[in-house]
């Protein structure tokens, strides 16, 4: 497995990291916090989190429905 080199002075990174990238999340960067309620099988579970903007866009039109519930009768 490759791992990612930072260049951060020895302290490491400060903050939140993108569950997507696996990337920092900067303080200067808008976090999108996805979070699937309705997981009626739990494999989504490790989805839920933070994200950036951009890593986000595809998960959102999923989680907007999967949290609506449509299957429920």
């Amino acid at each position: 497995m490759a791992y990612k080199v930072y260049a951060t002075g020895g302290s490491g990174p400060v903050g939140p990291w993108c569950i997507r990238c696996t990337l920092p999340i900067s303080e200067s960067e808008r976090p999108q916090h996805i979070y699937f309620v309705n997981d009626p099988v739990g494999k989504l579970r490790e989805l839920n989190g933070l994200y950036h903007a951009g890593c986000a866009e595809p998960y959102l039109s999923m989680s907007r429905i999967m949290n609506m519930n449509p299957w429920r009768c």
